[in-house]
């Protein structure tokens, strides 16, 4: 990044090999070579430290939430001369933040005005083989109240990394959690084929309800809610989905699924789906022989080698991109009639990579003015919003 905030992309890819042969619905155009984005450091104010999360909360744009890796969240007033933020939470005194570990995932539920209730993901100690806790708690005057945790869900780790952690409300109401496969390396354990553990899945759970002893309840339609797996299980077959959003127009959940050391991936995760892990590591074979591509694993929308890019971190699916060559990585997702989807993920070269790791999660679909990339401990917007 220069002096001046302007950042220069190259060797630019549409992500499209060759236009689709479709006589009524044409691909755009290849994006231009180099492209020049300008970013705006907004709230220059307020920092952070080692920000992960930066969200707003189900109707209401008057402030933002950012979440601090090392157990805090930190809630600021939206307006460009904020100069404080409030402590809204404090878990640091309980949490081990080292490595892939920390507080990883934070999100109001839906009816929160009239419940005051929001969820936290975190993990606890010991660090090289951490538990991972998801639990309910309440504000009170203003901020999050510890002592009023009620724990939904504790996973003992194997290993200390691989630790997923994005929880988000679904359009159903129902909450999703993302775990990985326990860590290590290549799936030692073999847990993203095993549907009686929760790692290497994606869970939905009914935290309005609860059944059997539990915090919660467990949605009818999930897929082994009748028996055969854990009932849980939303999805299965993953690496270690860090983070996940909804397409709000369609409903369905977009999954970054971090790979082994070949592949990253995108993609759609629905009610059943088994994503192949550690089969396979996106559409190539991994503990599968070769020729893998006949086995009844659903392969990403989108995926790219550790060549143009390391770790995939998130992202949303949007209606419309107001500068379509911001990233080097375009990905259309074409929906009749001529509608185009677009998922950016992150460009090829270190420099570039580390603007789009550090992303923030926002609210899907951010809206322009909510447009975030983080350095270090500030906030930066894309000026061309």
């Amino acid at each position: 990044m220069s002096n001046n905030g302007s950042i220069k992309f190259v060797d630019a890819l549409s992500g499209l090999d060759t236009r689709p042969a479709n006589p009524t619905c044409l691909a755009q155009a290849r994006p231009p070579e180099t492209t020049d984005v300008t970013l705006e450091h907004v709230f220059d104010g307020v920092t952070f430290s080692n920000p992960l999360l930066a969200r707003q909360a189900p109707g209401e744009d008057s402030k933002w939430y950012v979440v601090e890796k090392a157990g805090r969240i930190r809630v600021f007033e939206n307006q460009s001369d904020v100069a404080t933020t409030i402590l809204f939470a404090d878990i640091s005194n309980k949490i081990i933040a080292n490595g892939e570990k920390g507080l990883l995932g934070f999100t109001f539920h839906p009816n929160w005005k009239n419940n005051n209730f929001v969820f936290l993901s975190y993990t606890l100690p010991p660090s090289d083989r951490p538990i991972s806790i998801v639990s309910r708690f309440t504000i009170k005057n203003g901020v999050v109240d510890p002592a009023s945790e009620l724990e939904l869900i504790r996973l003992a780790q194997p290993y200390g990394n691989h630790n997923g952690g994005g929880i988000e409300f679904g359009p159903d109401g129902f909450l999703y959690i993302g775990f990985g496969d326990g860590g290590s390396g290549g799936d030692p354990q073999k847990n993203g084929q095993n549907t009686n553990t929760l790692f290497g899945s994606m869970l939905r759970i009914d935290v309005d309800k609860t059944e059997n002893g539990k915090n919660y309840a467990i949605p009818t339609d999930n897929p082994f809610a009748q028996g055969g797996g854990l009932p849980e299980i939303f999805a299965w077959g993953l690496r270690n989905p860090w983070r996940f959003s909804f397409d709000m127009d369609s409903g369905k959940l977009w999954v970054g699924d971090v790979g082994q050391n070949k592949f990253e991936e995108v993609s759609i995760v629905e009610r059943g789906g088994n994503y192949g892990w550690s089969r396979k590591e996106a559409s190539a074979c991994f503990d599968a022989p070769e020729p893998c591509d006949k086995l009844p694993f659903a392969d990403p929308e989108i995926s790219y080698p550790r060549s143009e890019g390391k770790s995939i971190t998130g992202g949303f699916v949007i209606e419309e991109v107001p500068f379509p060559h911001l990233l080097e990585n375009i990905f259309l997702q074409i929906l009749p009639p001529c509608k185009f989807r677009r998922w950016f993920t992150m460009p090829s070269t270190e420099k570039r990579r580390r603007w789009i790791s550090s992303m923030p999660g926002l609210e899907s679909p951010p809206s322009p003015k909510a447009t975030t990339a983080r350095f270090t401990h500030l906030i930066f917007r894309t000026a061309d919003l």
